[in-house]
């Protein structure tokens, strides 16, 4: 018995000319190049509303305290149970922060968990009502931050340490804390809760409404 192997025969190969090498090299480069992304620059907007949210509220609260019959140690309480509430919520969902996809949800939820807690701040009259609105807002604190976090690291350079949007957020700080300062001298504290409600709540439909460019 002898088996015979038909070997195949190469059919000729015909070489491209250059134009044609051109042209499929230019179509390959077309393809491969994305249009610019609008995350970064939502994502630093975003931040800087919550920045100037955070200077509004934070240097007056304690007055605030004091005014509805707290003393230092409330105000000094109600800060630890914020931190706390915050480092909670964070720790629920931090495993949610690299499986979910829909991370811009979470941060929507955590604002306007923040901004009914801000408007909670409007009708609250006791100590006692001012502690569960702290823990409400370190709530909404917890449930953004990690999430904010993840789509930063997403769109931003982190291995370099320096971003020029860390310098923005003292500025804005450095704004926010002299305009709450003017608003609780000139009118109360509740035009500054009344403008925290606001900017989160505007910070939630932000993000909410460019959800398609933070995938």
């Amino acid at each position: 018995m002898y088996t015979i192997f038909y070997m195949p025969t190469k059919k000729p190969v015909k070489k491209q000319s250059s134009k044609k090498k051109v042209a499929t090299k230019r179509t390959r480069s077309k393809k491969t190049q994305t249009k610019p992304s609008h995350a970064p620059s939502i994502l630093l907007q975003t931040n800087t509303m919550m920045v100037f949210v955070a200077a509004l509220l934070a240097p007056m609260y304690s007055f605030f305290i004091i005014k509805v019959g707290g003393t230092f140690l409330d105000a000094t309480l109600a800060w630890v149970l914020f931190a706390a509430s915050t480092g909670i919520t964070m720790m629920s969902t931090v495993g949610l922060s690299t499986q979910q996809k829909q991370r811009e949800l979470y941060i929507v939820l955590g604002y306007l968990t923040i901004a009914i807690g801000m408007i909670s701040l409007l009708f609250a009259h006791t100590i006692v009502q001012v502690l569960y609105i702290s823990v409400l807002v370190g709530i909404g604190n917890g449930l953004s931050t990690p999430m904010f976090k993840e789509l930063c690291a997403k769109y931003h350079d982190t291995k370099n340490g320096y971003q020029p949007w860390h310098v923005l957020n003292y500025f804005v700080f450095a704004i926010g804390a002299l305009l709450g300062y003017v608003l609780h001298s000139v009118f109360c504290f509740y035009i500054i809760f009344a403008m925290t409600a606001l900017i989160c709540s505007t910070a939630a439909l932000y993000i909410y409404g460019h959800a398609s460019h933070l995938k």
